[in-house]
């Protein structure tokens, strides 16, 4: 679907520039058909003479041709650019947001993008990965609350092996988890 909506955009812009091209060319095809439309004369100081005019008379033509071609292309590669921005720039914003979330502790926000933004592809790895790090972190804080639980449970009872067996396990569930990280 967006690369179906991003290829009717390229043709659209690929369109208004070759239709910049044609009209340009029929501004200057017509100058010369109106000027060699006539017939020249027969005498070459004639033939000289208006081959001189030549250049006074397609100079302003070609000029103001060229530079409405400019003008218009400019305008249309300020227009792709400044639409181009908006549809990466956003996005890239809002990923931002969710990576500094991310990085404070809050696994609880999204990305939400726009229909038809760039980098969407992106934004669901990153949802992804956020939902996993989300994960992985309860099971460490739980692995790390029984962790702790055993742990008060051991001092009270020095010689308890079923306490130091469930501590082994939850110390092989934390390194596991760790090492799933690395």
């Amino acid at each position: 679907m967006t690369e179906t909506r991003s290829l009717r955009f390229e043709v659209k812009i690929l369109a208004l520039v070759v239709g910049g091209v044609f009209l340009s060319s029929l501004v200057a095809g017509g100058a010369f058909l109106v000027f060699f439309g006539r017939p020249f004369s027969t005498s070459f100081t004639d033939t000289l003479h208006t081959l001189k005019h030549l250049k006074e008379f397609l100079f302003p033509i070609v000029t103001f041709a060229l530079l409405v071609f400019l003008l218009v292309s400019s305008l249309l590669i300020f227009l792709v650019s400044i639409f181009s921005l908006h549809r990466i720039a956003g996005p890239t914003v809002r990923i931002e947001r969710v990576i500094e979330g991310m990085e404070r502790g809050d696994f609880q926000e999204s990305v939400s993008l726009r229909k038809g933004d760039e980098l969407r592809g992106f934004a669901r790895t990153l949802e992804e990965v956020n939902r996993k790090a989300h994960r992985d972190r309860l099971k460490l804080r739980e692995a790390g609350e029984r962790l702790m639980r055993e742990m008060d449970l051991l001092r009270e009872s020095p010689g308890d092996e079923e306490s130091r067996e469930k501590l082994m396990g939850i110390l092989r569930e934390l390194e596991e988890a760790a090492g799933a990280e690395r």
